[in-house]
């Protein structure tokens, strides 16, 4: 658990500011809940912070893993409201990781963000190089001096902070581990019910983002734009999210890897605004009222084809492609850290090892059969590159799923996770994300069924067991 009695807030009320924050332990102390208000009259920061009594020695790592509870995306069909945001911005939160050492008063921070899901409880991590801690400031002054930068070895303190971002939060972090090796991890995925959810989500990161671009955090802005466009890749290509969308997303990300480090602001500055671009283009192929950037890395209909299978969104900015590109097998969905408890399966989104897809060459295989490279056919009748497992599991035994019955002829049943998300089709035109667990009979759901998508009814549904567990992104 974490050492509470260590932990202490502070808010810009030090410099005149009307902001708050609160700190409180969750479940066992296993879990840091920092909520309060942002108020940029006169301030503009919360923060929470600890001082170590004895001094860590972080050169043995690569960099420090946050492993947050995801913020929850609600759709605007819903009478729920975002766990962790106020109710008007539903872009992702972005904040400072900061670091002091015993050698200096300077204190140098890097940005995370906490990235949005649609499942309720999302557990996820995120990946931040010791190098990226290289934004020097005391008392809200930078440091712009050459010989400005964190002795990793003499780490004396560490503080978390949301800045210059309107409105109530309610951040909660269930560890910060040090790791020695660069890791990624997948981005959770958003269901989207409607065009108009996937541009107001857009919209609100662009006005956010340029909020704090001007206030001079341009890390958290690059932070920001990134995390939401890693939710677009992640999202299951659809009517919303095309893969037009996600090739525009994947070329967007690997010309940010062209950039040699984010050791300066100039550079910070040029990966935040190739991804502003990026989300104009995306904006725009959308159908938004925005002018599509012209740049040359920009690709539009059958070249950004081309990149829709190349890339996967992770959590935090990376300009080391082998980190997020689709060949990669770095990219994870949990923290190294993690205890992997005997109910692991609770709550994941998986399938049965006995489940049946069509794969493109294969015809009708078992999951347990399936390869990462593989293409298999979807609800829309296309086929989809796998490009990753969330689980891969054929060894656990006597696994409960939800098995769906339907009244269609041909059909086969339907056996899921209670927590995966199926689109239940609400007319001919109009779709609703809702996981398994929720459904009812008489719901309606689109499915492939001898080779034809039809919309099919919900006939019967009851739990079955099954061995394994399989995730296929």
């Amino acid at each position: 658990g974490w050492d509470k009695n260590a932990w202490y807030v502070q808010v810009d009320g030090v410099m005149g500011g009307k902001s708050s924050g609160s700190l409180n332990f969750e479940d066992s102390d296993t879990t840091m809940n920092f909520s309060g208000d942002i108020v940029t009259d006169g301030g503009g920061f919360s923060s929470v912070r600890k001082s170590f009594f004895n001094q860590l020695d972080l050169t043995p790592y690569a960099g420090i893993v946050v492993t947050v509870m995801a913020d929850e995306f609600v759709s605007e069909s819903s009478s729920s409201s975002s766990i962790s945001r106020s109710s008007n911005d539903f872009s992702p939160l972005g904040l400072h990781l900061q670091m002091g050492d015993a050698t200096q008063r300077w204190r140098f921070s890097a940005p995370f963000v906490i990235p949005l899901a649609s499942e309720s409880g999302s557990e996820t991590s995120l990946f931040i190089p010791i190098e990226n801690f290289n934004r020097g400031s005391r008392s809200g002054f930078g440091c712009n001096s050459n010989n400005c930068a964190l002795d990793p070895e003499r780490v004396s303190g560490l503080d978390v902070y949301v800045l210059f971002q309107k409105g109530d939060f309610d951040v909660r972090i269930k560890s910060i581990t040090a790791v020695e090796d660069p890791v990624s991890f997948l981005s959770p995925a958003v269901y989207f019910s409607s065009m108009e959810e996937v541009r107001n989500l857009i919209g609100d990161t662009i006005t956010s983002g340029t909020a704090v671009y001007n206030y001079g955090y341009v890390e958290i802005a690059m932070a920001k734009y990134w995390s939401m466009l890693s939710t677009l890749l992640q999202t299951p290509s659809s009517a919303f999210i095309s893969d037009e969308v996600k090739g525009v997303i994947c070329a967007g990300f690997l010309e940010v890897s062209t950039e040699t480090a984010l050791s300066t602001t100039a550079k910070k500055r040029n990966v935040a605004q190739t991804l502003r671009s990026t989300i104009d283009a995306v904006l725009s192929d959308l159908g938004g009222d925005v002018e599509r950037p012209e740049r040359p890395w920009l690709p539009v209909g059958d070249e950004a084809l081309s990149y829709a299978d190349q890339c996967v969104g992770i959590t935090s900015v990376s300009l080391d492609s082998s980190l997020f590109t689709s060949d990669s097998t770095t990219a994870t969905t949990a923290a190294p850290t993690v205890p992997q408890e005997e109910s692991m399966f609770s709550g994941q989104i998986c399938f049965p090892g006995n489940a049946q897809v069509v794969e493109a060459n294969k015809g009708p295989i078992y999951l347990e059969d399936l390869r990462i490279g593989d293409s298999v056919l979807t609800s829309n009748g296309d086929f989809s590159k796998v490009y990753s497992f969330g689980h891969r599991d054929n060894v656990s035994e006597d696994i409960t799923y939800v098995e769906l019955n339907f009244d269609e002829e041909g059909s086969i049943p339907l056996h899921i996770s209670a927590n995966h998300f199926i689109f239940v089709s609400l007319d001919d035109t109009s779709t609703r994300a809702v996981r398994a667990g929720d459904l009812s009979v008489g719901d309606y759901i689109l499915m492939q069924v001898e080779e034809t998508t039809k919309r099919v009814m919900i006939s019967e549904i009851r739990e079955t067991v099954h061995d394994g567990a399989f995730a296929p992104f």
